[in-house]
Parts: structure tokens; sequence; C-alpha cells
């Protein structure tokens, strides 16, 4: 485990997936994250490299060829070298072996940072394309938060630009073509555990830079911004009221019935070789 902590938090990162663990209010002993109960969900904050969602049958085509790719790829599950750590900020790094090349036919070097600043933990991610062709990749958060009342209907999610009021549904996992409407009150949404009876929000082409998660029975509010992020997801255990995910997404699942080439797939960005991509988002915690 590796942490960094300041007056107001507390945080751990495990170099297993380079996963968010803990992040702690030090003056309350709140912890903001949910903590991996397996009977619910057994992750905490994993990254989504190198698809975010399920893809089609669980597989990738690239130049015709099929490779086994499982729902939010397999970067989570990988051990990071940490090859930075200072007291407010720590880089780990996942680079392509012969193993990576036989599942995700690119060579690259992945980069997790997270800084701490005051209350806030900002999470940058660094892909680096090494090799000789265009990369294909998607690339995405999934923290999930703890809550404290353990209602969903005590919150809401305010944005901040007027958004589309559409979300976009899913059958096992996969996008299904059907959309329909969430109650967007002045560019707030209410939380209710029926809006996960059809999995994950799945929201697109986001005017928005800053949501933030609030309570409306306490001074409980997390606050994320993000630069470039397409997508979004929000998420909750179907019949859970215990936590919330709040996901900014480059990228986004596979649709049902749809098995084609890598480059063609929505939500894949492109690097050139030798050549990066850059993203950050931030969560600022108050209590």
């Amino acid at each position: 485990m590796n942490f960094l902590e300041n007056e107001q938090l507390k945080v751990s990162i495990s170099s297993k997936g380079a996963e968010l663990k803990s992040i702690i209010h030090k003056q309350s002993n709140f912890e903001f994250l949910w903590q991996a109960d397996a009977n619910v969900w057994g992750r905490t904050a994993p990254i989504l490299f190198p698809v975010v969602g399920k893809p089609f049958n669980n597989q990738l085509l690239v130049d015709g060829n099929l490779y086994e790719m499982p729902q939010h790829g397999f970067a989570r599950d990988w051990h990071f070298e940490v090859i930075e750590n200072t007291p407010s900020k720590i880089v780990f790094s996942l680079t392509s072996t012969t193993e990576t090349l036989n599942i995700y036919p690119f060579h690259f070097d992945l980069r997790l940072s997270y800084t701490l600043t005051e209350n806030t933990v900002e999470c940058g991610y660094e892909v680096i394309n090494c090799g000789t062709d265009k990369m294909f990749f998607s690339i995405g958060a999934h923290p999930g938060f703890n809550l404290p009342s353990k209602n969903l209907n005590d919150y809401f999610i305010e944005f901040e630009a007027e958004e589309n009021d559409q979300r976009y549904l899913l059958t096992d996992g996969l996008l299904n073509g059907i959309s329909e409407t969430i109650l967007l009150q002045s560019n707030k949404l209410e939380l209710d555990k029926s809006l996960f009876d059809k999995d994950a929000a799945v929201l697109k082409n986001l005017k928005s830079k800053k949501i933030k998660l609030c309570s409306k029975t306490s001074h409980h509010k997390i606050e994320m911004t993000w630069n470039d992020f397409a997508y979004l997801g929000i998420w909750s255990k179907k019949d859970c009221e215990h936590f919330i995910c709040l996901e900014p997404w480059c990228g986004i699942a596979g649709s049902v019935g749809e098995q084609i080439e890598i480059e063609n797939k929505e939500g894949m960005n492109t690097i050139l070789p030798n050549q990066k991509f850059e993203r950050k988002y931030t969560m600022s915690f108050y209590i």
C-alpha cells in the first residue's frame, strides 16, 4: 500500500491496479471511499483500461484477429510499478509485456498519478504509445463513494451545465440502442435506487466539466471536475443504497450484436507512435 497525507486527508493506494483504496477525512475519521465488500461490489476505484465497459462477446477485433478482453479491461488486476513518490504525489506505471500483447496487441506505457492538495485528490492519466503502429484504447475511472445516511434519496447530483436528459441503456453490459429520459430538474438529478434497476445510467456528450454529489441532510459533498471526458457513468449495485459510483470515461461499452474493428468502435481513442494521451480529473471532499 502507498500513502499520501496532509492535514485534511489520508489517501491509500494499492500497487495492484494503482487503485485508490481509502480517502479518510482526518478530523471526522470519515471514510469517503466504498470499502470493497465482496458480497456487494468488491472494488473501490478501479482503473478501466484498455476498454471501458464490456466488449461484445468479451473480445476485441484488431486487424481481423480476435483477442479476449474482460469487462473494463485488465489493468485493474495487474501490478503497477511506483516510478515517483513524494509526500504529495505518487505516480504508477504499467507497461506492456509479452503477456499483455497476447490479449491486447499494442505496446504501451500506462501512467496513473495521484496528487493531494488540501481537500482535493487529482487523478492523472497518461497513455504512451511505445509501438510503431497506431494504438487504439479507452480509459476511464470507477470510484465508489460511501453514503453516510445509507439512503440514496438523501442525495442528488448537480451538473455544471444543462445536459441532455437521455440515458443510454444496457443489456448484459452492452449498449442496446435504446435511450430513455432521466429527470433533470435545474441541472439536478435526484438519486433513487430505482435509477439502477436497468444497470448504470450512461450519459454521453457531456457539456459539464464539473458535478457535485450533495447530501440533502448534511454538509457531506463531493465535487468532481474533469477535462475532455465525453461520457459519464453513474452506478450503484441494484437495491444497494450504501454507495454511489461517479465514473468519468473516455470510452464506452460495446453494442449488442456488434463485432467491429477496434478503430471503428465508439469511444476508442487513437495515439500515433511515440505520442501520448493525457487526461485528469479531481475529487474534492467536504464534510
